[in-house]
């Protein structure tokens, strides 16, 4: 009985707890419906900017760093870092005394080089001069060595012939006398017996002297006539070849191309030409006169005496002492014809020296050809001499260049402003010695840097999501540090093609003109832009919290009195603050902004049973606009 009284009053108090908990439940919830409030936004027309922000740092239009043209120390530096120059403006000062120098050294090369330019101008004309006369010479020492060969041969064809005339006489007389010697032994011997034959011999001996009368009276040969021709037009033509070349030989001692001793030794060939013509005129003249009185006298003496000879023997039968007589004279008359014979070959000597001229002739003629060839090739030496000129010429431009090379270092040691702008930086002092800055492989010592401010850029990094819509042409604002309180204008002018990564982040260089900038300004300072990429004037926006995307739709939830209408819209340019409504929304309707996750809602906005649909849908918008 005890233990179902305690068991009912457990029941009935549990009972009780559970309907004071199920009140106080229903309570509290009534409660957080009344005090949520809404927050919604109105649809409303305005002006939307789409906008990039960069950071970067200020150019110049250009800095340049001013060197020294010319090398040496720096006697004055006449600017400041911080100064503005002016184009031209005298910056610094170095010493002129070593380039000075250099340049007075290169005058006088340029003069030396002129002086060598003029001395291979007048060796050239006189090598022309003597290549003429050389020429002349050359022609006339060939003209006269050919007149000689000509000469030798026919002295040498003639030699021929009178040595081989005189061995053959020689050979005749010789043969006769032994014959006669002979005959004069036999009749010796035989004087009896030979009266007839010293008889027929005697006749004989007359009979030759008759012939010997009439080949005398006759005159000389037609060969000996023609060989004495042709001495003397031998002699004729050497007599001409020394004519001409004295004629020659005037005319250059005239000119003062030969000295007068060689004037006088063609006047002497020339006297000994004449002596020899009119001595080869003189034998010719002998020898078509005849023979000569005293050989007619002789030869008769001897037909005389050979008929005398003939009567002796006809007289006298026996004269055997008479006939040892003839033996006697006619074995002189064999010595006599053997001496005349052996001096007959003896002039085949003569031959011989003739020979020798006639080689030594040859050689004149070659070695005047030699001469006339060297001759000839004095155009040659004369293309030499042109090309020496050529040499001297080009080393006097040289030389010229290196003289205006020199002056125009000498001019550079007053070192001027290129350009106007502000002495960003002061690189040396006075007394800085510095090398040139155009020697060879060499860059020079930079004496001040100027930055040209008269026109100011803003090299800014943009991120890599963040350049598409960017364009050259887009206007800008820019904030730099120095001037708080003032936005300057500006214009993009150039986007480079190329990012470069800095810690994981691609980054794109764009280059903004600032426009009237202060001159307060300076290369280096950091400044922010924030580049206008799209605008849109007069447009509906709602907050773009309000707007919920998903694949296929993108929605709102508009306020209608205590309901809530999901409404699809369209939407266009968003600055992820604010975003243009295309269509589906009214100026002035109000949307939901949706509340922060884990707000518990109440009925009308999907409380109580579709909580933990609300609450799904809720925590995906929220997610969507946190990745926004």
């Amino acid at each position: 009985m005890t233990l179902k009284r305690i068991a009912t009053a457990v029941v009935v108090l549990a009972l009780i707890v559970g309907a004071g908990w199920y009140w106080q439940k229903n309570k509290a919830a009534k409660n957080a419906e009344d005090a949520y409030e809404i927050e919604t936004a109105t649809v409303e027309r305005k002006d939307l900017t789409i906008t990039v922000s960069a950071s970067g740092v200020l150019e110049a239009l250009t800095t340049v760093e001013v060197k020294s043209r010319s090398g040496g120390e720096i006697t004055g530096m006449f600017v400041e870092a911080g100064d503005y120059v002016e184009a031209g403006q005298l910056i610094a000062q170095c010493d002129p005394t070593q380039i000075r120098s250099k340049a007075r050294q290169a005058s006088a090369n340029v003069s030396a080089a002129r002086a060598s330019a003029a001395q291979a101008r007048l060796n050239a004309s006189l090598q022309q001069v003597q290549t003429g006369t050389s020429m002349v010479q050359a022609e006339a020492g060939l003209e006269s060595a050919h007149a000689n060969l000509k000469q030798a041969e026919e002295q040498l064809a003639q030699e021929r012939q009178t040595t081989a005339d005189a061995v053959r006489k020689g050979q005749a007389a010789l043969k006769s006398a032994r014959a006669r010697l002979s005959q004069a032994v036999a009749q010796r011997d035989v004087q009896g017996t030979l009266h007839a034959a010293e008889v027929a011999s005697a006749e004989a001996s007359v009979e030759s002297a008759r012939q010997n009368l009439a080949k005398l009276r006759a005159g000389a040969r037609p060969q000996e006539i023609a060989q004495a021709k042709a001495s003397l037009r031998s002699a004729e033509a050497g007599l001409h070849n020394a004519k001409k070349s004295l004629q020659r030989n005037e005319g250059l001692l005239a000119k003062g191309f030969v000295s007068k001793q060689a004037v006088d030794d063609a006047k002497q060939s020339y006297e000994q030409a004449l002596a020899q013509r009119d001595s080869a005129k003189e034998a010719l003249g002998e020898l078509e006169a005849g023979s000569r009185v005293e050989d007619i006298a002789q030869a008769e003496a001897q037909l005389v005496q050979a008929e005398a000879s003939l009567r002796l023997a006809r007289t006298n039968e026996v004269q055997i002492s008479l006939k040892k007589h003839d033996v006697v004279a006619a074995e002189a008359s064999v010595i006599e014809a053997e001496a005349t014979l052996a001096s007959a070959k003896a002039q085949s000597r003569n031959v011989q020296v003739r020979e020798q001229q006639l080689k030594a002739a040859r050689a004149a003629v070659r070695e005047a050809e030699a001469a006339l060839h060297k001759a000839e090739s004095g155009p040659l030496e004369n293309e030499v001499k042109r090309k020496q000129i050529e040499v001297a010429m080009a080393d006097v431009r040289r030389q010229m260049l290196a003289l205006e090379d020199a002056a125009y270092d000498l001019q550079y040691t007053r070192v001027v402003a290129p350009r106007s702008g502000v002495i960003m930086e002061k690189l040396v002092e006075e007394g800085t010695v510095i090398p040139a800055g155009t020697a060879a492989l060499r860059e020079g010592t930079g004496l001040v840097t100027i930055a040209d401010i008269s026109k100011m850029y803003v090299l800014a990094d943009v991120d890599e999501v963040d350049i598409a819509p960017v364009e050259v042409g887009q206007k800008c604002e820019i904030s730099v540090s120095s001037l708080p309180d003032r936005k300057l204008k500006g214009l993009v002018v150039k986007i480079f093609p190329l990012g470069v990564e800095d810690q994981n982040v691609v980054r794109f260089q764009v280059k903004v003109h600032i426009e009237k900038p202060p001159t307060s300004l300076r290369p280096g300072m950091t400044a922010d832009v924030t580049i206008k990429v799209a605008e849109r004037s007069n447009v509906l926006v709602v907050p773009d919290l309000c707007i919920t995307r998903t694949k296929d739709k993108t929605t709102v939830e508009v306020i209608l009195k205590e309901a809530l209408e999901e409404r699809e819209v369209k939407v266009g340019l968003s600055n992820w603050e604010e975003t243009e409504i295309l269509e589906g929304l009214e100026e002035g309707e109000e949307v939901l902004i949706p509340p922060p996750p884990g707000t518990e809602l109440p009925h009308w906005m999907g409380g109580g049973d579709k909580k933990d649909d609300a609450q799904r849908r809720r925590s995906r918008m929220m997610r969507q606009f946190r990745g926004r």
